[in-house]
């Protein structure tokens, strides 16, 4: 039995006849890239502010979304609430409200403008499982990781940032100073290790959620052209 499935196996390899290259083929093919922009200076970035959705535990134990602004986001909206309450606009106490408003929304303004020179926008693209492989024995063996029981509790964490160094020297396609224009085509492991390394964690998930989409995210339905009408 044995012998004559090989047999037939061997059969169907020789009946294969190729018109085309497939592995040129697929080399080929378009991949989906995007831009996620980052910022560096996180003094700036506190002052000018902003705000985001929390979940915050009642003594009931259940959760509730709760909205944490600071910053001068924050004192704007307090500023406006202030403007609006008044209800005849005419009066010194409006004028100076609205004149608060106005300074504030001024002082915003210059600090996003400041923020965006030192902001670094990151054109990153998909990569195919093969090239993921990659990376992770890439990272192994920088480490000098070594057989199937080479990752351990001690250098686990290490082998997690160094992966994900190797595999944005494979997803760069280019980092832009947004501030001067300056271009970086691709980035080298240095610069890859620093970003991982030296960046603000919010600035980092950033990238690393950009990642998960166009490394994980389904985008081809699998009704993709059913529906069409040729």
């Amino acid at each position: 039995m044995g012998k004559k499935n090989s047999v037939d196996i061997e059969e169907i390899v020789n009946d294969a006849r190729e018109t085309f290259d497939l592995g040129d083929f697929l080399r080929g093919r378009s991949v989906r890239t995007k831009v996620q922009r980052v910022f560096t200076d996180e003094v700036t970035a506190e002052a000018r502010g902003g705000y985001e959705v929390t979940l915050k535990r009642l003594p009931t134990g259940q959760e509730t979304p709760s909205v944490r602004s600071w910053g001068l986001v924050k004192d704007l909206a307090d500023a406006q609430q202030e403007y609006e309450a008044i209800e005849n606009k005419s009066t010194k106490a409006a004028k100076a409200a609205k004149t608060k408003v106005d300074d504030i929304t001024a002082e915003m303004r210059s600090l996003t403008e400041k923020l965006l020179e030192t902001a670094l926008d990151i054109e990153l693209r998909a990569i195919p499982d093969k090239i993921k492989k990659d990376a992770y024995r890439a990272a192994r063996h920088a480490l000098g990781i070594r057989g199937k029981n080479g990752v351990t509790e001690d250098n686990a964490i290490e082998l997690q940032d160094e992966n994900a160094a190797q595999i944005l020297v494979r997803t760069v396609v280019s980092v832009t100073k947004h501030g001067t224009g300056e271009r970086n085509e691709g980035i080298s492991i240095e610069g890859a290790r620093a970003l991982k390394g030296l960046l603000p964690d919010s600035e980092w998930n950033k990238i690393q959620d950009t990642l998960d989409d166009l490394l994980f995210r389904k985008v081809i339905a699998e009704q993709a052209v059913e529906d069409l009408d040729f």
